[in-house]
């Protein structure tokens, strides 16, 4: 599992934005600590967490590891459950960003 997270500190976030100041002024101060971390089949921390500082984590993933946990997780079998979980596929086309009061 790879969980990445972002680290943003107060003075990442330009000026002309006007949410800036709904965060604490001072420039050393993290919005978000990030926290991303490499976490191998067996629920261990191979590499991170990374906190309260930007970098690029790193790990070595031996494959047949997963061999076991993929066979865990049935989604498609007995974990499945079309009486409570539906799958629903739009086909038309569909704007990305409406705007309030327009069409």
């Amino acid at each position: 599992m790879i969980g990445c997270c972002m680290a943003l500190r107060y003075d990442d976030i330009p000026d002309r934005y006007s949410f800036k100041k709904h965060y604490a002024a001072d420039p050393s101060s993290w919005i978000n600590v990030g926290d991303s971390v490499i976490v191998n089949p067996d629920g261990e921390f191979i590499a991170g967490p990374l906190r309260l500082k930007e970098d690029i984590l790193y790990a070595e993933i031996d494959p047949r590891q997963m061999a076991g946990p993929k066979w865990m997780l049935d989604v498609a079998g007995h974990y499945a459950r079309p009486d409570v979980f539906e799958l629903t596929v739009n086909t038309e086309p569909r704007p990305v960003l409406r705007l309030k009061g327009r069409t």
